[in-house]
């Protein structure tokens, strides 16, 4: 009898023993895959955006400003567990502006630039985003381009569907300055410098690796 209550005792222990190293292995892996996920987060954005030039535009017709254009756009960013993070981004956008004569020129606008971002979780599918960034500008208006530098500003929040898939919505504004072109000086007021100020709303599709 008694090398029955050894012999049940110690499976029972064996039993207790086996099923604490199964906990503890669950919640030790549990952990680890939590920890790696908060590490950092790399995304990918690609989408399309509706905008105004807000800068004032000299053209023979006349001065315009806050004419709409569209465009499209694509970024990268990372984002550590801190919530801050950077990123690249690219921005495309046409807009069209009277010559006269019932002629029309496209101004095309392209920007590269890398920012820095703050990323907060509202709760499991929201997140607001800050951005802040500085790069190359370039524009082309059929007859003229030109390189310089802008900077941008940007706000916005994004819906997650799933770990991997979310779709943003931002609002940014971007300026770009370039050197003055021949016959700027007949243009300008009150000393203007020759660039474009954009203001546009990005809706874009975004995967989280």
């Amino acid at each position: 009898m008694k090398n029955c209550k050894v012999w049940l005792l110690s499976v029972l222990a064996c039993v207790c023993l086996s099923v604490n190293g199964q906990m503890l292995q669950d919640i030790e892996g549990q952990k680890v895959q939590t920890d790696n996920q908060k590490k950092v987060d790399i995304s990918l954005g690609f989408g399309l955006n509706a905008g105004f030039v807000t800068s004032k535009v000299y053209t023979p017709a006349g001065d315009y400003s806050w004419e709409g254009g569209m465009g499209y756009d694509g970024e990268v960013n990372c984002v550590f567990a801190s919530g801050y993070g950077f990123g690249v981004d690219y921005e495309h956008s046409e807009t069209s502006y009277p010559v006269g004569r019932g002629l029309d020129y496209s101004l095309k606008l392209d920007f590269v630039m890398p920012h820095f971002l703050y990323s907060a979780a509202m709760n499991e599918e929201w997140l607001l985003r800050a951005k802040v960034g500085l790069g190359y500008a370039h524009y082309n208006d059929g007859e003229k381009a030109q390189t310089g530098f802008g900077f941008k500003t940007g706000l916005g929040v994004e819906h997650m569907f799933s770990r991997h898939l979310g779709v943003a919505l931002q609002l940014e504004q971007r300026t770009a300055f370039f050197s003055e072109p021949d016959g700027f000086s007949y243009y300008k007021k009150n000393n203007e410098k020759f660039g474009y100020s954009r203001l546009a709303v990005n809706l874009e599709l975004v995967y989280h690796l």
